[in-house]
């Protein structure tokens, strides 16, 4: 039998800190962008 925890059962663990942190750095985050390409 599997009694240790894993990662699906801490996902939704009551005790998470509310506020979490970004995976990525501000350094590191890209924005998206969108180019009209279809137009000649």
């Amino acid at each position: 039998m599997n009694t240790k925890p894993d990662a699906l059962s801490r996902l939704y663990s009551p005790d998470k800190d509310p506020e979490s942190a970004p995976i990525l750095p501000p350094s590191c985050i890209v924005g998206s962008v969108a180019w009209d390409i279809t137009n000649k």
